[in-house]
């Protein structure tokens, strides 16, 4: 009996070794048809490599292409609304307590978009690229954009240095945004673009108080999930930014995060 539980054992690990079962073969076949776009889409998202003055418009997927466009072009309006003239208040609060450290930030973004649907018709469209759930337009619009002397390369699959070393370019803030995945890839990258226009607007005018529990009066806040607090850190910031501009945007190989690199003008 012994003898024989072994040798079934060895007949299972056997197969388990040289024979993959059909499931795991679709999943892996799946997953790399997956990564193989997203590699696709990062090759497009890199403005720099499209000339100057050149926005790139997202659209998710919808019920015709030309649905698509449309959204994609009203996508690069706003950001033309933000390039001119946008303000921003964002303000970051972190609690901490005897075992855990909690923290949230908020943002108010402000600028013209009632002047967007004014752009739409003017945009010129150079590029358009479809994938499974993402629509990308490469366009432009009369020269209405910053004009940045970087220029990002990278290889087709290679993670941008960008993303774990944020460059200098002189007369310019920058920001990386990063977002989490959501159920619609392009609602992840708007995310990775508002985290990075953050991100400058820290940089250029930030306000940071630290406190501790005695001076917090309200009793709502004293107890956080029956943790007391011990203190926390208040980031407010408000600015006012002129030339903003997402110059690229990268996926991680397997749809988790998503980054956004942008640029302000410093005046």
């Amino acid at each position: 009996m012994k003898f024989f539980l072994i040798l079934v054992f060895f007949t299972v690990s056997h197969f388990s070794l040289f024979c993959e079962p059909k499931n795991f073969m679709q999943t892996r076949n799946t997953l790399n048809s997956v990564q193989t776009e997203i590699e696709e889409i990062n090759s497009v998202l890199n403005t720099t490599e499209h000339g100057n003055f050149t926005y790139i418009g997202l659209s998710p997927k919808m019920a015709s292409h030309k649905k698509e466009i449309q959204q994609a072009k009203i996508h690069i309006a706003n950001q033309i609304a933000m390039n001119q003239k946008c303000k921003i208040d964002v303000g970051f609060i972190s609690l901490y307590t005897e075992n855990s450290f909690k923290s949230n930030k908020d943002s108010f973004i402000d600028y013209f978009d009632g002047e967007t649907k004014f752009f739409v018709d003017d945009i010129e469209i150079s590029d358009v690229y479809y994938f499974s759930n993402l629509t990308v337009v490469v366009g432009k619009y009369k020269n209405a954009a910053t004009e940045c002397e970087l220029k990002i390369k990278r290889n087709f699959g290679e993670r941008p240095e960008w993303i774990y070393n944020i460059p200098k370019i002189d007369g310019f803030y920058v920001g990386v945004g990063m977002s989490a995945k959501y159920s619609v890839p392009y609602k992840s990258m708007l995310v990775a673009d508002v985290a990075a226009v953050q991100q400058i607007s820290i940089e250029k005018n930030a306000f940071l108080s630290s406190f501790y529990y005695e001076n917090i009066t309200s009793s709502s806040y004293k107890s956080l999930n029956s943790e007391k607090i011990s203190g926390g850190d208040l980031n407010l910031s408000q600015s006012e930014l002129y030339g903003f501009y997402v110059i690229d945007r990268w996926i991680e190989p397997d749809g988790s995060t998503f980054y956004s690199l942008a640029i302000a003008e410093k005046k």
